[in-house]
């Protein structure tokens, strides 16, 4: 029962297992035949051979039928609790294709009674795949890159700091949703040996629901001297990205706080994608370069491309503001090129 303390479980499990139960017939053969053992070798004062024998025969039998029960019941525990699980798995899978084939059903009527759109299947499928079954939301998020000119190379470092709020009903296991942190062009590294390239550091904090109050989960900075992003016993680093060892569980309404710094080579002349794999209600990117080296332009990846962001210039960044929201897979694309002869003061 729900409300039973360990001690009463503990003594609901004794009788269950030490109660006079045909099922536990080994335990009381096993205490009779150890009590006349018992009995027989305190009361024969010169047994012979052959009394020591039988005496120890029936005594070594009864331990034989005792340890056979303990076994018994512990295997038996063992095999109910992991019945248990798989039925448990078992009906939390029944459950989540219950639940994907009413949304598959509801995001069909919407489609084709409030929208008046008739789609095929398979794309209503992608459209909740991808879009209606999307968990996490994209509180706030902020991109900066920045770019150096390694010649004849470039080196990119981009940082991300984002705020993800769990808004689906149920937990939901939390992992960095990104990948390749590390683009690798083997000639730039080998021509500038002293540069740091991949992960630079890594944050995480949770806000549970209701609470102002933040929790800071991961915290990891890449000292200067470090050439390889080293794994901890919180995560790992690879060329693919960062995987945590253990994932950040997050309630409904909790939210989760990323920030990511990496440092890439690029070519001089060169671009870089930026794409959402959530819901973002917003996005702002800094983009900081020498003008006097670079031509820098970006293209935005959205169903309203000519009108879904703004940007305003300074001496040496770009500062790219964004009016609607975006949806799975829309982003924006920077690109960059190495001016030929340095910018001109009124240009």
């Amino acid at each position: 029962m729900a409300g039973q303390s360990d001690y009463e479980k503990l003594l609901l499990g004794a009788q269950r297992n030490f109660s006079f139960r045909f099922k536990n017939w080994p335990l009381w053969v096993g205490v009779i035949l150890i009590s006349i053992g018992v009995f027989f070798a305190l009361t024969i004062y010169s047994p012979t051979l052959f009394q020591k024998l039988v005496v120890a025969g029936i005594t070594e039998l009864g331990f034989a039928f005792f340890i056979a029960h303990v076994i018994i019941i512990t295997v038996d525990r063992d095999e109910k609790q992991e019945m248990r699980r798989e039925i448990r798995a078992e009906q939390r899978r029944l459950e989540t294709e219950r639940r994907l084939a009413e949304r598959r059903v509801t995001s069909k009527l919407y489609l084709s009674t409030v929208l008046e759109v008739d789609l095929p299947n398979d794309i209503s499928d992608e459209l909740n795949k991808y879009i209606l079954a999307s968990k996490l939301l994209k509180r706030d998020q902020r991109v900066k890159y920045r770019i150096h000119f390694l010649d004849p190379y470039a080196k990119l470092v981009q940082s991300l700091d984002a705020t993800y709020e769990n808004v689906h009903r149920e937990p939901y296991d939390y992992y960095p949703p990104f990948q390749s942190y590390h683009n690798q062009i083997v000639e730039a590294e080998e021509r500038h040996p002293n540069e740091i390239w991949g992960l630079l550091s890594l944050t995480l904090s949770v806000t549970r629901a209701g609470s102002r109050a933040s929790e800071k989960v991961l915290s990891w900075q890449r000292s200067s001297n470090q050439k390889e992003a080293e794994s901890n016993e919180k995560f790992t680093a690879d060329l693919d990205g960062v995987n945590l060892n253990d994932p950040i569980q997050l309630e409904f309404g909790d939210k989760v706080r990323l920030q990511v710094e990496w440092a890439s080579p690029k070519f001089e002349n060169d671009n870089e994608v930026f794409t959402n794999t959530n819901f973002a209600e917003n996005m702002v990117i800094d983009v900081e370069y020498d003008k006097n080296e670079f031509e820098v332009g970006y293209r935005c990846i959205h169903p309203r491309a000519k009108e879904c962001m703004s940007i305003s210039e300074g001496q040496h960044h770009d500062t790219l503001n964004f009016d609607f929201p975006f949806l799975p897979s829309n982003g924006v694309i920077t690109w960059w090129r190495k001016r030929k002869s340095p910018k001109k003061a009124n240009d």
